[in-house]
């Protein structure tokens, strides 16, 4: 069988404001994989610093 390289695991993150532990998927060196809320948070600061409103797009 082929080896996926992916786990689950417990890491502590932030859900609805709250601070708590969460699981998440990790890749096989231990990095875990944004939610998708984190991806579009991370890509609306990148705009920003661009200079570009996410916002208005």
């Amino acid at each position: 069988m082929l080896e996926v390289n992916l786990a689950i695991s417990r890491y502590q993150g932030n859900a609805d404001g709250i601070q708590q532990e969460l699981l998440g998927w990790f890749d096989g060196q231990g990095k875990r994989y944004l939610t998708p809320e984190e991806k579009a948070e991370r890509l609306a600061a990148r705009l920003r610093e661009l200079g570009e409103d996410p916002d208005q797009l």
